[in-house]
């Protein structure tokens, strides 16, 4: 929960059309799967999980390509342009990521 308000306080608007989740759907959403494409964009890392065709976006580290995750999606957001990454994203979560162990995977 830390980091679901770390990133919404991180993302916070100077103005209310500069707030990337202005536009944004909120969404109570959970989603497992290995990360099959990763992009760092300074503090905030985008993910593709296997077999999800959306990307999500979060704050910190990247996950390892491979690494099973748990991602708590909070927000979708269509047609989002990163301007970091200098690309856009028909359909974006942003969503916070927690590593799954190895003994949660085998349940």
């Amino acid at each position: 929960m830390r980091r679901l308000l770390s990133l919404i306080l991180a993302l916070a608007p100077v103005g209310a059309a500069a707030h990337p989740l202005a536009q944004a759907e909120p969404a109570a959403e959970t989603r497992h799967g290995a990360v099959v494409e990763r992009l760092a964009a300074r503090r905030y890392c985008y993910v593709r999980l296997a077999d999800a065709p959306d990307w999500l976006v979060t704050m910190g580290a990247c996950p390892s390509q491979g690494a099973a995750v748990t991602a708590t999606v909070f927000a979708w957001q269509r047609d989002f342009r990163s301007t970091r990454l200098g690309r856009d994203f028909k359909r974006l979560g942003f969503a916070t990521l927690q590593p799954v162990t190895p003994k949660e995977t085998a349940r």
